[in-house]
């Protein structure tokens, strides 16, 4: 069964109940009997962006921000004052397309400058999905 065949059953059959759910999915072949595997995804855009959250890597508090409002990140952390080092890369090329510098920026933070190194997370906050969006 093709994926497209899959979701045009899965919303005709409007997958009542988990019965029909796993049916539907065993049929898409996400649902192996036996063993169960569940699929869940979110995608976002940008614009479905509600908040940033910096989060302390030693205290555990939090700063958020409207992706809106923001104009700089703390240095140190607000609460317990932990210094938050904000890794500059020499070899970034600072006049480039904002798309480009965000995907590369999120590769970077996630392979080289982990919470340990610069001090703080970044999170990302979105509205929940609906429970029936078509």
């Amino acid at each position: 069964m093709t994926r497209k065949r899959g979701v045009a059953l899965w919303r005709s059959q409007g997958a009542e109940g988990l019965a029909g759910q796993l049916d539907v999915l065993r049929l898409l072949g996400v649902v192996h009997s036996g063993n169960v595997t569940f699929e869940r995804k979110i995608v976002v855009g940008l614009e479905e962006i509600r908040a940033i959250t910096f989060e302390c890597h030693q205290c555990k508090s939090r700063l958020t921000v409207s992706p809106d409002d923001i104009r700089d990140i703390p240095t140190a952390c607000p609460h317990c004052n932990f210094s938050w080092r904000l890794p500059e890369d020499p070899q970034a090329v600072s006049p480039g397309s904002p798309p480009k510098n965000f995907a590369f920026g999120i590769k970077e933070l996630k392979i080289r400058f982990g919470a340990d190194v610069i001090g703080f997370k970044i999170l990302l906050e979105f509205d929940e999905p609906g429970r029936h969006t078509v």
